[in-house]
C-alpha cells in the first residue's frame, strides 16, 4: 500500500523526529495534487491493547459493498469505542466524544444487547457506556462498580462546572506528558539524541 500510494503521487512524508517503537502507523504521506494526507495503519490500537480486537476475525467477517470492504457492525462499534478510549485517551481523561457516541448509535449499539453485555465486561467498553448513558440511558453498562459510578459523578461534575473539569484535565495532561517524555528519555536512545541535539543546545 505504501508503494502504491507513492506511485500515485504521495511522495512527501512527515517523518517522526526520532525512532518510534511499536507505533501503529507509518509516517504521514502527502501529495501536492490531493487535499488530504494519508497514514497507513498496521494496528488499530496502541501497542499493548491490540488483543481487544481480533484483526483476523474482523477481516474475515467483512462485507463487500460496491467492492469496498466494510467491517461488520460489531467491529465498527468496538473500534470506534476503543480508538477513543485508548488512542485518544478519553478513558484516562474520563471524557466522552459525542461524535463517537453518535456513530455507535447509528451503527445500532443501543439495540445490540449482546454487544453491550460484552463491552460491559471490559473496562474500556464499560467506561464508554457509563458516560454515554448520561445522554442515552439505553447504553448503560450491565455491570456497575463503585469506580464506574464514581467516574460518572466526576464526569457530571466536570459538565456542570466546566472550569473545574478543564483544570483537572490540564493537570492530567501535564502529568502524562511529563511521564511519557521521561520514559522516552530513559528508554529510547534515538529520542535522547534528538532532545540533546535539537532541544537543549
Amino acid at each position: 500500500a505504501f508503494e502504491l500510494l507513492t506511485s500515485e503521487g504521495y511522495t512527501q512524508f512527515l517523518p517522526f523526529n526520532y525512532e518510534v517503537k511499536n507505533y501503529r502507523h507509518r509516517p504521514r504521506q502527502i501529495s501536492d495534487k490531493r487535499l488530504g494526507a494519508i497514514e497507513l495503519h498496521d494496528q488499530l490500537l496502541k501497542h499493548g491493547y491490540n488483543t481487544l480486537i481480533d484483526k483476523q476475525l474482523m477481516l474475515s467477517s467483512k462485507t463487500l459493498i460496491n467492492d469496498i470492504a466494510i467491517p461488520n457492525k460489531n467491529y465498527l462499534i468496538s473500534n470506534t469505542i476503543y480508538a477513543q478510549q485508548i488512542n485518544d485517551r478519553t478513558y484516562y481523561y474520563n471524557t466522552l466524544k459525542l461524535k463517537g457516541m453518535y456513530d455507535v448509535i447509528v451503527a445500532g449499539l443501543p439495540q445490540n444487547k449482546d454487544l453491550i453485555t460484552t463491552l460491559s465486561q471490559e473496562k474500556f467498553g464499560r467506561a464508554f457506556l457509563n458516560l454515554a448513558s448520561v445522554f442515552y440511558n439505553k447504553m448503560e453498562p450491565n455491570k456497575m462498580y463503585f469506580m464506574t459510578r464514581l467516574h460518572k459523578h466526576m464526569y457530571l461534575m466536570s459538565v456542570r462546572f466546566p472550569k473545574l473539569g478543564t483544570s483537572i484535565n490540564k493537570v492530567k495532561y501535564f502529568y502524562k506528558a511529563f511521564k511519557d517524555r521521561l520514559l522516552l528519555i530513559i528508554l529510547n536512545k534515538s529520542y535522547r539524541k534528538y532532545v540533546l541535539e535539537n532541544k537543549l543546545f
